[in-house]
């Protein structure tokens, strides 16, 4: 059943609801032990989240999802950040799965989504270039056509959250033509993940660096003429 905009009553029961759940499986004092994690955040904890449903309330039902508005979804955000909890479900949940519904190759998304919403994939995504910034002007990867078809990204895009535990990034990467998005295996030769220290312990950015790695023409999600937009 797709789930319709909620009421007044209904958001605030979401928000209760998740600040009981939050402050059980995450309290202030689980927080500060995953400081000095390598992961830095409780798999166990996400996969609880994972079964609450919040990796996919706000995609379509056709995707996994539960149809929710994102103002909805706004509230279950809000909490994890007044927790301050750790974790990729932003940054995959949220972000990644915005763009994957964006692009036009709906053979991605649809392999994609569902696996973000049961939680078996991490996604997430890198744009941003030396100065932080997310325009389109200021994309950090590059790329150029590849002999044969495809694309190959070199540079580097910098603070891309999450890039550590990802098992998928989606990244924009410009050129002469304009901007494209791809999906590239995090584990592919020439991708390498640097991690970036920063004062907010709880999240962990890094910078992604592309040494001509390599990409058919199906991973791409969208072409030099959307890119952009």
């Amino acid at each position: 059943m797709t789930i319709e905009r909620m009421s007044d009553a209904e958001r605030s029961e979401l928000q209760h609801t998740a600040r009981r759940v939050l402050a059980e499986r995450s309290p202030m004092e689980r927080v500060r032990e995953l400081l000095d994690d390598p992961r830095g955040f409780d798999p166990a904890l996400f996969a609880g989240l994972v079964d609450l449903g919040w990796t996919g309330m706000h995609l379509p039902e056709a995707m996994g999802g539960f149809g929710a508005s994102f103002a909805d979804t706004a509230v279950v955000i809000s909490e994890l950040g007044r927790a301050v909890v750790a974790g990729p479900l932003v940054s995959s949940a949220i972000v990644a799965s915005g763009a994957l519904l964006a692009t036009s190759n709906t053979a991605v998304a649809k392999e994609m989504l569902p696996a973000i919403v049961d939680g078996s994939m991490i996604a997430t995504v890198a744009i941003a270039g030396a100065g932080g910034h997310y325009s389109s002007a200021a994309v950090g990867p590059q790329w150029m056509p590849a002999d044969g078809g495809g694309v190959v990204l070199h540079g580097a895009a910098t603070f891309v959250l999450d890039a550590e535990v990802a098992d998928v990034l989606i990244v924009f990467a410009r050129g002469e033509m304009g901007i494209v998005a791809a999906v590239v295996d995090r584990n592919a030769p020439g991708v390498v993940v640097t991690p970036t220290a920063t004062l907010d312990q709880t999240r962990r950015p890094a910078q992604v660096a592309f040494d001509r790695v390599r990409l058919q023409a199906g991973a791409l999600l969208a072409e030099p003429t959307d890119g952009a937009a």
